[in-house]
């Protein structure tokens, strides 16, 4: 990545992306390393068919991307930005995906031809963290949401014995309620 960010450092117009797979950890914790795998390969998949074929996308981190646009413009970053949201909603309507695709976004422009790449990559960073913090909320609850709907006979079963043992053993009781959110989620 740095080396293709050197790359575009002399270009006269270009735009960073940053993204970041939201709810990630929380789905590698509950589900398991192949369920958040998965929301990596939908991320991925989802960046390439959003974005135009120059483009440069790379991971740089566990739920990071980043987006290099070469020759890109402010009509052509409204195109970028209005087919990942498009891709973003058919990701979520069109599929019962367990768990559900959310991906946080911000996009810099060089303004001049002398501003650092890495400026512009923190501007990009910035503007996806602000939208991350504000989505936060509404991610978690239809992330926690969609798994409340996923119950199975042995996430039942886990339950009951959770309740049993809070029964028998009231020093537990005071775990009761996290260990019955962490057996609905396991």
């Amino acid at each position: 990545f740095d080396h293709k960010l050197r790359e575009y450092s002399e270009a006269e117009t270009v735009v960073i992306g940053s993204f970041d797979v939201d709810g990630l950890k929380t789905v590698n914790d509950m589900l398991g390393h192949r369920y958040g795998d998965d929301l990596l390969l939908r991320t991925s998949r989802l960046l390439k068919r959003a974005s135009p074929e120059e483009s440069v996308l790379c991971r740089v981190g566990g739920d990071e991307f980043v987006g290099i646009y070469p020759d890109c413009d402010e009509k052509s970053l409204a195109l970028i930005k209005e087919k990942l949201e498009t891709e973003l909603v058919a990701e979520r309507e069109g599929a019962n995906d367990i768990p559900p695709l959310h991906v946080s976004y911000g996009f810099a422009a060089r303004k001049t031809r002398e501003e650092k790449m890495e400026d512009v990559l923190k501007r990009a960073d910035d503007a996806m963290y602000r939208l991350k913090r504000a989505n936060g909320e509404r991610v978690r609850d239809e992330l926690f949401g969609r798994l409340g709907k996923n119950e199975t006979s042995q996430t039942i079963e886990l339950q009951a014995l959770v309740k049993r043992y809070a029964q028998e053993y009231p020093d537990f009781k005071v775990h009761e309620e996290r260990a019955l959110l962490f057996a609905k989620y396991k």
